[in-house]
This record gives C-alpha cells, sequence and structure tokens, in this order.
C-alpha cells in the first residue's frame, strides 16, 4: 500500500493533516478507517478546534469551534484549574475534555498542538477497544455511554475503509493519455462521441440502456455514466456532482486498463444487483390525502420523481420522510403528498395519495399522470430493490394486486412514462438518476 495514496485519499475525504493522522494511527495500534472517523466525528475531519460543552458554571461554554491557540488554551487553563473544577472543554482535532488526557497532551509539548491532542485521542481510543472490545470501546469515547455514537462513529468507519481501499490502485489516479479529458455537462466534441459510444458498448453487454450518439454530454450521458461506472467496478467518488473524471472517462472507453480491485468489485456488484424476484410488501401511510384538484382521469402517463433530500434505506424511514413530504404539500395547498406510490431503498411500496386523486407533481402536466417517487437525490443510483418493485408495479398497478385505492384503470406499461425534467417546461433536475430507462421502465 502507498503511503501517498492514503493520504490522498484522506485529503480528498476533508480530514486535515493527513500525515499525522497516518502516523498517529500507527502509532496508537488502531485501523486508520477508526481514526478517519473519530476525527470526522469530533472535529470535521481533525480541525484544530474548541468544543461547546456547556460547563456547569458556564465558564468554558461559548468557545464553540474556535480555533485553539496557545494563548486561548493557557487562559481556558486558568479556568478549567488542576484538576477540571473550573469546568472543561473539548479540545483539539480529538476533542479531548477530560483534564487528565489534556495534561498529557500537554506533556507532550502542549495540548493545543494538533498531533498531540490526536496521539493522545488515538491512544485513549485504543485503550478503550482493548478493554471492553470494538462497540462498547468507541462508545465509552463519548464519556456518556451513548450507543448512537458508537454506531455513528462505526458507521463512518465503514465508509473510510471503503474509501482507504483505493489507496494502493486508485487514490493517485494514472495520468490517462490525451483523448481522455475530465467531462462536465455541455462539453462537446468527438471525444464525448467515443465516450458515448463506449458507454453503450458497455451497456449492451450488462443489458443496460443506451445513449444517443451526439457528441453532447449533457444529463442523459451522466446518467448512463454513473451506471457504466459502477457495474466496471470502478470507485463511485470517480463520477459526482455532474463531473465524469479523466480516469472514468478512460475505463469506460478502455475496461481493459482496469486492476485487479476493479475487477473483483465488479463480481461482487453484479451478484449484490441480481435480481431476486417476487412481489413487492406493499403498507399505506399513516395519513390521509385530500383532493383539491380535479381527478386524475384516464391514467396516460408516469412521472417518476426523487424527493430531493435524504434516502429512505427502509419501510420505517420512508413513513417519516413521507410525513414530512405530506406536511409540506398540505402548506402548499396540495391536499397533501402529491405523489401515489413511494419507493424506499428496500423495495417497499408506500402508498399515499389514492390514484383517483390528481397529484401535483409536474407543473402542467399532471391530468392522467401517475407519480412515483423515490427518496434520494441527484447522483443517487437506485438499488436492486428499487428497480425491482419499479418494474412490478408498473405491470400490476391495474390488477388486483394492489388495493383499490390505488389500482389504476389502465396498464400503465401503455402508458407515456418520463422522468420529471422530460416534460415539457420543466426546469429541474428531477428524478436524477431514477430515469425510466435507468429502471428498465423504458427502452
Amino acid at each position: 500500500m502507498k503511503t501517498s495514496g492514503y493520504i490522498a485519499v484522506m485529503k480528498r475525504g476533508g480530514i486535515v493533516n493527513p500525515d499525522i493522522v497516518l502516523a498517529e494511527a500507527k502509532r496508537a495500534g488502531i485501523k486508520l478507517s477508526l481514526g478517519c472517523a473519530l476525527l470526522e466525528q469530533e472535529s470535521a475531519g481533525g480541525k484544530n478546534v474548541w468544543g461547546n460543552d456547556r460547563a456547569p458554571n458556564g465558564g468554558t461554554s461559548g468557545w464553540g469551534w474556535d480555533e485553539v491557540t496557545g494563548r486561548a488554551y493557557r487562559a481556558y487553563l486558568k479556568r478549567r484549574g488542576s484538576t477540571g473544577r473550573g469546568g472543561m472543554q473539548g479540545v483539539g482535532p480529538c476533542q479531548l475534555t477530560w483534564y487528565e488526557f489534556q495534561n498529557r497532551a500537554d506533556k507532550l509539548g502542549g495540548c493545543w498542538i494538533p498531533e498531540n491532542s490526536i496521539r493522545v485521542g488515538f491512544g485513549h481510543l485504543a485503550s478503550l477497544i482493548g478493554q471492553y472490545g470494538y462497540s462498547e470501546g468507541v462508545e465509552r469515547y463519548n464519556g456518556v455511554g451513548r450507543k448512537e455514537y458508537s454506531r455513528s462513529v462505526r458507521a463512518k468507519a465503514e465508509k473510510w475503509h471503503d474509501l482507504l481501499a483505493e489507496a494502493s490502485t486508485e487514490a493517485d489516479d494514472p495520468k490517462p493519455s490525451e483523448p481522455y479529458p475530465e467531462l462536465e455537462f455541455g462539453e462537446r466534441g468527438s471525444k464525448v462521441e467515443r465516450l458515448q459510444e463506449g458507454l453503450n458498448a458497455r451497456a449492451k453487454q450488462r443489458d443496460l440502456w443506451s445513449v444517443k450518439v451526439d457528441g453532447v454530454y449533457g444529463p442523459e450521458s451522466h446518467g448512463l455514466a454513473i451506471e457504466v461506472v459502477y457495474r466496471l467496478g470502478v470507485y463511485e467518488k470517480r463520477i459526482r456532482g455532474g463531473v465524469l473524471s479523466a480516469y472514468a472517462h478512460e475505463l469506460v472507453v478502455q475496461p481493459a486498463k482496469r486492476n485487479e480491485v476493479q475487477l473483483d468489485r465488479e463480481k461482487k456488484r453484479a451478484k449484490e444487483d441480481k435480481a431476486t424476484g417476487g412481489a413487492p410488501r406493499i403498507v399505506r401511510a399513516p395519513f390521509k390525502t385530500r383532493a383539491v384538484f380535479r381527478g386524475v382521469g384516464p391514467e396516460t402517463r408516469v412521472t417518476t420523481h426523487y424527493s430531493g433530500g435524504p434516502r429512505a434505506r427502509n419501510l420505517d424511514e420512508a413513513i417519516r420522510l413521507s410525513k414530512q413530504h405530506h406536511s409540506w404539500h398540505l402548506s402548499k395547498g396540495w391536499g397533501g403528498d402529491s405523489y401515489h406510490y413511494n419507493i424506499p431503498d428496500s423495495g417497499e411500496i408506500l402508498l399515499t395519495r389514492p390514484v383517483s386523486q390528481k397529484g401535483a407533481g409536474v407543473a402542467g402536466q399532471n391530468s392522467g399522470n401517475i407519480h412515483i417517487n423515490f427518496y434520494c437525490t441527484t447522483g443517487d443510483r437506485p438499488t436492486r430493490a428499487q428497480i425491482e418493485t419499479a418494474k412490478w408495479l408498473i405491470a400490476n398497478a391495474h390488477t388486483s394486486a394492489m388495493p383499490r385505492s390505488h389500482r389504476t384503470d389502465r396498464d400503465l406499461r401503455k402508458a407515456d412514462i418520463r422522468g420529471h425534467r422530460s416534460w415539457p417546461s420543466q426546469s429541474t433536475g428531477c428524478p436524477g438518476h431514477f430515469t425510466p430507462q435507468n429502471l428498465g421502465l423504458r427502452r
């Protein structure tokens, strides 16, 4: 594993002083992924800042997130006292709060120096894990034993593990030859045409949709690029925020240049994306919408949407988010949640607005239109469960498999199925990557 690769990944992920973090994690004997997670949790990646704990006497409250300097720290020590009776406050990247830990960092040369804070913090975390095990050890680092703190740090550690796994082969991207520039929306020319040809070739091999070869890098090309890059086993961060990196560009056109890590990841992702079959679970939302518009009329259209917010990983999260949408849409005078069907990552169907009630999902285009919502935002790709459920819903919405209130009169497979932005006069990025083509609803 290349040290420079790890440092490059940490820099991209927002870790401050990554060289120090790497050295101190090794010294303490903790995984680098856990060290990065702790810093992300405590100080937004290792910023040398004060905490914002409210001490009993109020004496040290209000420092929150100011930079820790030697002068400010010495003033704090006078108030804190030798045993912390004057009130203790989190200090530095690891937010050392207990006076003994601060004193330990002072003996190293000063608690206000990031390296000393990190050394003491990582060492303390290693000691707790050795004594109590991984989960409880992380929990006890917080000092108050909050299980949600441990879950949060451990989730971040899993994320960092995946990020750092790229370090030996992908952190320092090989510089592509001239034909493979970074691409953004609006780029034109023969290089875009070649990319589009490559996308279509890779898509055909994987039973995906295709894009028009017109030499313009737009949302449709970018959407297919997201899926192809994922299917090729390339690290997902290579294509984010409307930009296709030069490295990902090259691998789309010349997939034979992929390394072993990417080839293994391709196999793993193919296995994860394998269809499971079967009808999804169907659940009614715990609220009722009002019919404030005319009826939908004959169902001749279907629109896919994203919520523009966080993902719903399961049904419980979907219900919580739908309650928020319901309240928001009520405030806009739409009679509540404007979507007819909602699909979380786990693949259930959450029924909200009855199909007899017209929604307000697409400005000027809601007559005969059935709205399907996915909890996600720009750049998110659908889960296999969401794809399967969307296909099942389109094929079965008119059958007795659906409750009467949400059973359409017409077969939606014969409808005009579009993503929100594809209807006339719409200025939106919705539904992001959850287009009918991406979901396999329309080729």
